[in-house]
């Protein structure tokens, strides 16, 4: 059975740690907590001797691959809030997008006057039917993400997706007012997309020297898009300051493949290789150079003069 969330974050190639728990996007660690104990026993193979053999295999599989990890990163502060600043990205760019969700639930959300009450009430809903049929499960799971993708949306347009903004009645008596001309609307200027963002920080990161910090960025950036030649020759660039010289050469190739004309990638795969062919020289030498130091006569060769 496919274990992976093709709805929802899914469309991002986000993984939804909450929708896996049924937990909501602002849960604390205590109620991520509660959640995990309560679906850690419904799925264990102690609790679970009422299935067939087929359900209870999978179930095991459910807690295994994806109830446990989830909990593990939620549970965590620190991935919590890097997750959730990830959300955020989603949010903000999903806010300007006008593309239908593909569950009902996630439609009716943003025609609701309290979206709030109504993203608990039907999240309770779907809780209550997660884990009752291990085949159910990633349906529900994936449906829930649609949930957490239409309430991302409605937070992040500034809560005003819900409503339309009446528009004012005619006078019958007033005589019209003269026509004026529109201004120009003015040029907005253009928001970063979300993989500029992170290879911005990145960016920032690598002038700072924070070489792990800008790996995190960049690994984050290539979810986005695994073949963006900026990213992958910024992390060969980064491998090499680091003296991770395959690593460095693996990455400037892939950035070439898809940008032949990259300048980073060029410049730093032949400087790659040059430092390789002198370590390999290097360690040719020395291992010419080891056994000769193994013919000394040793003691035997002092004591039989």
């Amino acid at each position: 059975m496919d274990l992976s969330i093709q709805q929802g974050l899914g469309r991002y190639q986000q993984t939804d740690y909450h929708a896996i728990l049924g937990v909501p996007l602002d849960a604390g660690p205590q109620d991520i907590r509660r959640r995990y104990m309560r679906v850690a026993r419904a799925l264990h193979p102690d609790t679970t001797s009422h299935m067939n053999e087929e359900d209870r295999q999978l179930a095991a599989q459910i807690l295994s691959r994806l109830v446990n990890p989830a909990y593990e990163k939620l549970f965590n502060d620190k991935i919590r809030a890097e997750h959730n600043l990830i959300l955020k990205m989603i949010g903000q760019r999903v806010a300007q997008e006008t593309l239908p969700f593909e569950t009902e639930a996630a439609n009716l959300l943003q025609r609701q006057s309290d979206p709030e009450t109504y993203y608990r009430q039907t999240l309770e809903q779907l809780n209550q039917r997660q884990f009752t049929v291990p085949h159910e499960t990633m349906q529900v799971i994936n449906e829930i993400s649609e949930l957490n993708l239409a309430m991302l949306r409605w937070q992040y347009a500034g809560n005003t997706v819900a409503y339309v903004r009446p528009t004012p009645a005619a006078t019958p008596d007033a005589s019209p007012a003269p026509a004026a001309t529109p201004a120009a609307p003015a040029a907005e200027p253009s928001r970063p997309s979300f993989l500029d963002q992170f290879y911005n920080r990145a960016e920032e990161l690598v002038r700072m020297k924070d070489y792990p910090g800008a790996l995190r960025e960049l690994d984050d950036a290539l979810k986005l898009d695994s073949g963006d030649a900026r990213c992958l020759s910024l992390k060969g660039y980064v491998y090499l300051q680091t003296n991770q010289l395959k690593m460095a050469k693996i990455h400037f190739e892939r950035a070439l493949k898809r940008d032949a004309g990259n300048a980073r990638a060029s410049q730093g795969l032949e400087v790659v290789e040059k430092m390789l062919a002198k370590q390999a020289k290097e360690n040719e030498a020395k291992a010419k150079a080891a056994p000769e130091k193994k013919k000394g006569k040793g003691l035997f060769g002092f004591f039989g003069r």
